[in-house]
């Protein structure tokens, strides 16, 4: 698989023992109506079919990458370092990208320059595909300042930013690993403005093995580090909902993590 010279987006795909959905998440961005993009698909140390499913397409623009495994910021930053767009796209193995996402999110950063990165509202599905409903996120700059440390305010497989603005932002970390991206977002919006496009560009995929399903706590008590780490490091001041949403976080630590999921799922999710 080879990549070409130059072009405008270039698409991270990141993948672990994501073999019964990866092909589908190839075909989204395939699918896409912007075609001045690369994919590159990198493999975090798989020991599934994944890396057959992702050897059997044969797009040129398709650049497959394999690693050990070494954990999400990691292998996305690998990524950004072999990435010629002007902008980066982060796409998630087991997500599915609607038809229009890329052209709608490099309007975005065209029209406006001193927006740093651009995200969207989702559908949510299960493993099966069945809509358990929708998350929309804070639209324009103010608002996604008001939320950052009330929650992030941004679903990371749907992000577009600016390449050299992720890498002088110093890329991702992996010191709060469950929380990278959170992280990532909160030290790019220092230079510059976020968006989120008030459509439904992605569908995001909930199942067994993700993130908030195997390290709920983890996730949680990372969160609770790092709004600390942004208020004291990054310079975002805490409001009154802010303060609250954390005592409120730090007494959940005592559920069961089913329990927490349940929560999350309540509050974040609406119906289609």
């Amino acid at each position: 698989m080879n990549r070409r010279s130059a072009v405008r987006v270039s698409v991270c795909m990141r993948v672990h023992n994501a073999g019964r959905f990866v092909g589908a998440a190839i075909e989204s961005v395939l699918a896409q109506s912007f075609k001045d993009f690369e994919l590159l698909v990198i493999d975090d140390g798989s020991t599934d079919d994944s890396p057959a499913v992702i050897t059997a397409f044969t797009d040129r623009r398709i650049q497959y990458v394999q690693l050990d495994r070494c954990g999400l910021a990691r292998a996305t930053n690998i990524a950004l370092q072999r990435a010629r767009g002007d902008y980066i796209a982060i796409m998630d193995a087991d997500d599915l990208a609607y038809e229009d996402r890329l052209a709608k999110q490099v309007a975005v950063l065209d029209q406006e320059m001193r927006t740093v990165l651009v995200g969207s509202w989702i559908d949510v599905i299960d493993e099966h595909g069945q809509s358990r409903g929708e998350r929309r996120y804070p639209t324009g700059d103010g608002a996604i300042r008001k939320a950052l440390l009330r929650a992030n305010p941004f679903a990371h497989p749907t992000l577009m930013y600016r390449r050299t603005a992720a890498r002088d932002a110093g890329g991702y970390r992996d010191v709060l690993p469950t929380v990278e991206d959170y992280d990532f977002n909160l030290r790019l919006l220092r230079n510059g403005e976020g968006r989120n496009v008030p459509h439904k560009l992605l569908a995001y995929r909930t199942h067994a093995h993700s993130v908030k399903a195997t390290k709920t706590k983890q996730q949680l008590r990372e969160t609770i580090r790092l709004r600390g780490i942004a208020h004291r490091t990054y310079g975002y001041r805490f409001d009154t909902t802010a303060r609250s949403i954390d005592t409120a976080q730090r007494c959940m630590m005592a559920l069961p993590s089913s329990s927490i999921r349940w929560l999350f799922e309540r509050v974040s999710y609406q119906k289609a």
